[in-house]
């Protein structure tokens, strides 16, 4: 029989937790929800009426409770959820002199009894304000899966306090996590990460300009849905023609009214119902009509996708070329 392949977690190097002070990035409680062990164990079939291991298969399974977390290939690295979670509060650590980590704190979930995982970092000392009152937050979104269904990567975000709104950003992805086949050194890593958050800030710290640029850009609710009709509600249906969404459209429309009446008839209300659609997933309903299918984080994070995609489309540059959102 293979022998199982067993990874624990490591704990946060002592150096980190001992230096609480300054400005300094350090876990809250909830970092104790990812950090459990998992293992890989082979996977069996029968052959000639004897159960042999399949080759090209392992299953991942957490140690402390025996649930399964997905089957993965053998390229697959095993990487506990910590391994990731601490060498990114490091990479923000090294980037203090560069980046305002004041009252900077976490939180991390996981998902599906562990196949998932969602870390925030909030960045309150990095803050825009492109209206009176109207303030934003930079914030970091880590990703991954023990099942492979979840590239692990890193976007930052700028969260809206006004309404709790805050969308990724696609244009720091770090792609060199995107793969569960390839692993980095520690250095390595954190170097990498180190340049993408820097400059990722950078680009958060320009969004106040492109936001005033936006209140400045009228849009009605007529163009606005025309966008979310070619974006965020587009598909192709079964004959392979691009089509809109009837569920998309039907929960957007009233997204983008209240934000029309609260903002006026620009292109930072449009904005905002869009990163509103995305984050606010709320009990599904919508005049007792079901807005979407599957369970909400996984929701959340494909329409997160959708409203990058948005920002970089062809209908968005056409109406607000002078506030493109990166």
């Amino acid at each position: 029989m293979l022998e199982d392949i067993k990874i624990s977690t490591n704990p946060l190097r002592q150096s980190i937790v001992d230096s609480v002070m300054g400005n300094v990035l350090v876990p809250d409680a909830s970092y104790n929800s990812i950090d459990f062990e998992v293992e890989q164990r082979p996977i069996f079939g029968m052959r000639d009426n004897e159960f042999i291991p399949l080759d090209g298969k392992k299953e991942n399974v957490r140690i402390d409770n025996g649930q399964s977390l997905g089957i993965v290939g053998d390229r697959y690295y095993l990487t506990p959820y910590t391994e990731r979670a601490d060498i990114l509060i490091d990479a923000f650590n090294e980037s203090s002199n560069e980046i305002n980590l004041d009252n900077a704190g976490t939180e991390f979930n996981v998902y599906e009894g562990g196949r998932k995982m969602k870390a925030k970092i909030y960045l309150p000392g990095e803050k825009i304000e492109p209206a009176v009152g109207d303030i934003s937050r930079c914030e970091y979104t880590l990703h991954d899966s023990l099942d492979g269904s979840w590239a692990a990567n890193i976007n930052w975000s700028q969260f809206r306090y006004w309404c709790s709104n805050g969308c990724d950003h696609k244009d720091t992805k770090l792609t060199f996590y995107t793969k569960h086949t390839r692993k980095l050194s520690t250095d390595e890593a954190i170097s990498k990460l180190m340049t993408r958050i820097v400059q990722g800030v950078e680009n958060f710290r320009q969004q106040e300009t492109l936001m005033k640029s936006l209140i400045n850009t009228s849009c009605n609710e007529q163009d606005a849905m025309g966008i979310f009709k070619q974006t965020l509600a587009a598909y192709r249906d079964a004959e392979g023609k691009i089509s809109a969404s009837k569920i998309v459209m039907g929960a957007i429309q009233p997204v983008l009214f209240d934000n029309i009446r609260t903002l006026g008839s620009n292109g930072y209300a449009v904005y905002n119902a869009a990163t509103e659609w995305a984050t606010h997933i709320n009990n599904g309903l919508v005049n007792g009509k079901k807005t979407y299918r599957g369970q909400p984080h996984n929701v959340q994070r494909d329409r997160s996708g959708r409203v990058a995609k948005m920002l970089n489309s062809n209908p968005w540059k056409e109406k607000f070329s002078n506030g493109n959102v990166d």
